[in-house]
Parts: structure tokens; sequence; C-alpha cells
């Protein structure tokens, strides 16, 4: 049995009925509040409103509509209030359908009493609240599976099977596909002169810039170390040489204040655009760390292509 107060929304087309699961419900003891509605579009609008814990659905309603409509519904699967479907008659064909449908419990009509009713609802409440338990939980561990933990980006080894994807994609359907390889300009001087502390800070501070700046069909990883590698869908060498200027050009500029002191961060970028003589990662990404040397070696704090056939 429930301690804290309960938001029950019935809905069913029968006024009789109601007054009949309020009287059920109504136990002094008991801290459930049940809301009626008739048809599926006012409960949409009632669960649009985030108030109701549990939703109990009767099986026909009037007009023609069904409780199954109410569970197929998009917003109402989107309201993430758990549903005991109710139904007129013993159907196991009915039963399994709500079941399989999302319904958390089945009950027939004019066949339970009180106990079983409030049993019904608060199961209905542990195995939802278990179940969103068990889904954050296995969010959270994809998320530590994919992620870097500093940055928050992607981590190498799951950007690699993006890249991997990203590259079956280009060869299947002639798309173009560009990599950009960044690397923080004397990051080791940042380490001994403001701290390792500091160059964590430089990190995941990079890590928020690019999370902010790539556009959502693209990907970004902490390649490793200070290194950081952007995939373009879709983007010809041209088209991410502009990203990456315009990129490190806004790093150049950004504030990193730590502990009251600026610390200036450059980045060294290095492009590659794939064609059908390089359409695998290990290759592509080894003419990007190419362009990449180049661009440390003429001085940092610049962009530069791997121009296929032409070289850099």
């Amino acid at each position: 049995m429930s301690t804290k107060p309960v938001y029950v929304l019935l809905l069913d087309d029968a006024e009789e009925y109601y007054h009949r699961l309020a009287e059920m419900l109504s136990d002094p003891y008991t801290t459930y509040h049940l809301s009626w509605v008739k048809t599926v579009g006012d409960a949409l609008k009632q669960l649009s409103m985030g108030r109701y814990n549990v939703v109990l659905v009767d099986n026909i309603l009037q007009y023609g509509e069904t409780g199954f409509e109410l569970l197929s519904h998009p917003a109402f699967k989107n309201s993430n209030v758990p549903a005991v479907f109710i139904a007129g008659q013993g159907d196991e064909y009915v039963a399994v359908k709500a079941i399989k449908a999302g319904a958390y419990d089945y009950l027939v009509k004019d066949r339970f009493d009180t106990s079983r009713l409030m049993y019904a609802i608060d199961a209905a409440l542990k195995d939802h609240e278990y179940r969103m338990k068990t889904e954050a939980h296995h969010i959270e561990l994809i998320k530590l599976a994919t992620t870097d933990s500093l940055t928050g980006l992607y981590n190498r080894r799951h950007f690699m099977d993006k890249l991997s994807e990203e590259i079956l994609r280009y060869s299947r359907y002639n798309t173009p596909l560009s990599i950009a390889l960044l690397d923080v300009d004397h990051f080791k001087k940042i380490n001994d002169e403001y701290g390792h502390d500091a160059g964590d800070f430089v990190l995941k501070g990079l890590g928020a810039l690019l999370r902010g700046v790539v556009r959502s069909t693209d990907s970004a990883c902490r390649y490793g170390g200070e290194e950081f590698l952007i995939v373009f869908p879709s983007t010809d060498l041209k088209g991410s040489e502009i990203f990456g200027e315009r990129l490190r050009a806004q790093i150049s500029k950004h504030n990193f204040y730590y502990e009251h002191e600026y610390i200036p961060v450059t980045v060294s970028v290095g492009l590659a655009e794939a064609y059908p003589e390089i359409s695998n990662p290990d290759l592509l990404l080894k003419l990007a760390d190419k362009a990449l040397y180049a661009a440390k070696k003429d001085g940092r704090n610049r962009v530069i292509s791997y121009k296929y056939g032409s070289g850099l």
C-alpha cells in the first residue's frame, strides 16, 4: 500500500464505474487521488500536465475508442506513466495484448476488490520505478563505455567504430567524407608551467568547445592525450578546411582562465579527405597525421590539408 500521495487517472466512459473505483480508493488509511476522463484525447491532455503517477485504462470506450489507442499513442509513451489495463471480461488474448502494449497489469472489471486494485496500482509503480532505474543504469553503462571521462567526447575505441561506419557509408553512396586531427600546441609546457590540473582543465575546456561547435552529424573524440579527432560526413576537404580554420581561430581567442590565470592555448590541425584509394580508417588517419605533423613543423597554430594526388 502506498504511503505517499498517488495520483491516479481513470480512462472509462461509465460514470458509475468511476464512482465505484473512487469509493474503493477512498479508504482513510490510503493516499490515492482518483481523477476521471472518458476519451483518449482527454486522457492525453491530463497526462501532459505531468501530475499523474498511474493510469487505469478501460478496454472498450465510447465513440468506438479502445484503451489500446491510448497505450499505443506516442504522447502516452512519452508521458512515462505506467498503466493498468481493465477489461470487461476475462479474455486471455486481450490480457496478453495489453501487456505487450505496455500495461503493467491486467484486471477484469467487476472481478477485483479494493486490495487487488491497490496491489495492481502499487505493483505498477514499483515495477515502473525499477524499469526506469534499470534503463538509467544501462544508459550510464553505455556512456561509460563510449565516452572519455575528462572531456565528455567520444573515446577513441567508440570513435573508431563510428569512423568505420562513415567510411562504409562513403564507399556505398560516394558522398564526401573528411576528418580533422587536432593537437594542442606545446601541451607539455602547459603542464610544466601551470600544473597537470591546469592541463586537464584545458582539455576539458576544449572538449566543451568542440561539443558546442560541431554539427549534429559530426562526431568528435579525444583521440589520445592532447589529440582530438573529428569526422565530417558529407563534407569535402574544402568544407573541412573552412571549419578547421574557424575552429583554430576560435580556440586561439578562447579565454582559458585557471585559478585567475590566463593560459594561452592554440592547436595545430591536420585534414584529410577519403578517396577510393584511401577509404579505410587507418590510411585516412595516417594522412591526417601527416598533415598535422606538417602544421606543427610549419610553426604550429595552423591548418594544413593532405591533398590526395599532390600531397601536402
